[in-house]
């Protein structure tokens, strides 16, 4: 399973990281939502063709964020 890490309100490509310790925190949160959402799509659950043999299974984005 591949998780990426979200983007966070307010950021984009040019932005520093932060490592204050609420910028910290927020990126924690948000990295531990977005596996909690990534365990309850488990789309690792279903009909895969065997010949594929490894497979990357990738939960979806959140729309609204990435529409931005």
């Amino acid at each position: 399973m591949r998780l990426l890490a979200p983007r966070l309100e307010n950021e984009n490509h040019t932005k520093d990281i932060d490592f204050t310790p609420s910028g910290i925190g927020l990126r924690r949160e948000a990295g531990y939502e977005a596996t909690i959402q990534a365990l309850k799509q488990a789309p690792w659950q279903g009909e895969f063709d065997p010949i594929e043999g490894v497979i990357l299974h990738e939960s979806m984005p959140d729309l609204a964020i990435a529409a931005e």
